[in-house]
């Protein structure tokens, strides 16, 4: 293997292996490590983090602020474009235009959200578009991992933050009528 090959093996186990002179994104892929259990006990610590985070705090304004002001906010919006990158590095636009296609509906979605919740203070139009910012955040993981599997493992964390934001969104809405 070359370098720059050795180099993608160890960010990315199940990266294809190129052969003597062929391209990485046309050959043949290694088979995915087993992971065992850890994403599933990822579920259930998120969903204990986030059930202790609604019944310590009893203002969900409040929770909002905390919530658009934290490093959480930036880090879930500078990262899924770095994954959208990758993607296009090792597939280009022809190949992947899918999951890009899923990627550029996500970021859409996500700025309507933030126009509808906070411009036309509409919560319950916000929450049907979260629920649709949710699903296509979904349909980008899985259609990522089919050409980078990192990038579809590390939209995971987004997942979770954005069910989170789910939770919020129905809660303020219900909580204000």
């Amino acid at each position: 293997m070359t370098t720059a090959s050795a180099m993608l093996a160890r960010l990315d186990p199940a990266a294809p292996v190129p052969a003597k002179g062929g391209r990485p994104d046309t050959q043949v892929g290694v088979p995915a490590p087993s992971h065992g259990k850890w994403p599933l006990y990822l579920g259930v610590w998120a969903g204990l983090l986030a059930a202790i985070f609604g019944l310590l705090h009893q203002d969900v304004v409040h929770l909002v602020t905390r919530w658009w002001n934290s490093s959480t906010y930036g880090h879930c919006l500078l990262i899924p474009p770095i994954l959208a990158w990758l993607v296009w590095q090792r597939a280009g636009w022809r190949k992947a235009s899918r999951p890009l296609s899923w990627f550029i509906l996500q970021l859409a979605l996500n700025g309507l959200w933030s126009y509808l919740f906070f411009g036309l203070q509409k919560p319950g139009l916000a929450f049907l578009d979260i629920i649709a910012l949710w699903l296509a955040v979904l349909a980008t993981m899985l259609a990522f991992r089919r050409y980078h599997r990192t990038a579809g493992h590390l939209l995971l964390p987004y997942l979770l933050w954005l069910s989170f934001a789910v939770y919020l969104n129905l809660a303020f809405w219900l909580l204000n009528p």
